[in-house]
């Protein structure tokens, strides 16, 4: 591989190590709001968060940050709040989808990106009041 730049080298260690099924990432469906479902490869990071709302309830939210091509290809090209995106059922066998929750985590410069989707997993009523 010859490279000529720091950006060509960025992109060429993200598609060949960080962004290879033999390695770390993993293949996924992208449900977008508008257009056809396709197979995405992206590097997801799950993370379990507990929030707290005004009216003391609790709610658990599971978030995953992907890290995904920017392409209408094998990737994602323009996000869209309402788009979907579901991981295998060996990774997730309740095999409901995250939701894109309209944030831009990192842009990596114009081949890549993070984005954050979510999904509630529980809401316990009055828990956060004392």
């Amino acid at each position: 591989m010859t490279v000529t730049d720091f950006a060509s080298l960025r992109a060429a260690v993200i598609d060949d190590a960080i962004l290879s099924t033999d390695y770390f990432a993993e293949t996924g469906t992208y449900l977008p709001k508008e257009g056809e479902a396709r197979s995405v490869i992206v590097n997801a990071r799950f993370k379990l968060d507990t929030n707290y709302t005004d009216e003391g309830d609790e709610e658990t939210v599971e978030t995953l940050q992907v890290l995904v091509k920017r392409n209408s290809t094998d990737g994602i090209d323009r996000p869209m709040i309402g788009d979907r995106f579901l991981r295998s059922e060996a990774r997730d066998p309740s095999q409901r989808p995250f939701m894109f929750s309209g944030e831009i985590a990192a842009e990596i410069g114009t081949t890549h990106y993070k984005l954050i989707f979510w999904r509630h997993t529980e809401t316990g009523r009055g828990a956060g009041q004392s």
